[in-house]
């Protein structure tokens, strides 16, 4: 029930470069704390690697990655994979297989949890923190990285991200006060 066996990639880990896409980026726009992300997927700064450093060592492995030519950049693999998702008091949708896709609302079984801060759970991709984690993150002002509380009812957590009519687009010929 507490973590099943970790899937390393330092051994076969090569050299990896990644290229901002042409249009999206536009020069000179710093790239943040957490430049490319999916939800189990990160790519994270010098920076972020520390901070999460301090919290943990053994159970993530952090691998190089250029970006655009630039170092200090590295995906994070996250090796701690908990079951502490209480799929009785927890909301989810599932693909066909039986594995999760997308929680609505999630209870979490704190024993397990038991002092890791930073995880995947079986049977899900995405990465949880502890809320602890994500203050301290705040507090030092770590860039691009956005976090959403599980245990707070969203039905369907993509639908905002692909619904462009809730979206705010700037009128035309306005300026615009930061």
């Amino acid at each position: 029930m507490k973590r099943k066996e970790p899937s390393r990639k330092v051994e076969i880990w090569g050299q990896v470069r990644l290229q901002t896409m042409k249009g999206l980026d536009k020069k000179g726009t710093p790239l943040g704390d957490c430049p490319y992300y999916g939800a189990s997927r990160l790519i994270v700064s010098e920076k972020l690697v520390k901070l999460i450093q301090t919290f943990t060592t053994d159970e993530i492995e952090f691998l190089p990655v250029e970006i655009d030519g630039k170092t200090g950049y590295w995906f994070m693999n996250v090796l701690c994979v908990l079951d502490a998702l209480d799929v009785v008091k927890s909301e989810f949708k599932r693909f066909e297989d039986g594995n999760i896709m997308y929680v609505i609302l999630a209870q979490y079984n704190d024993a397990v949890i038991n002092g890791h801060h930073i995880f995947k759970l079986t049977n899900y991709s995405g990465i949880f923190i502890t809320e602890y984690m994500k203050k301290y993150l705040e507090d030092n002002l770590v860039i691009g990285v956005t976090y959403r509380d599980t245990t707070e009812r969203v039905e369907n957590p993509l639908a905002e991200v692909f619904d462009k009519s809730k979206q705010k687009k700037p009128k035309p010929n306005r300026l615009l006060k930061n």
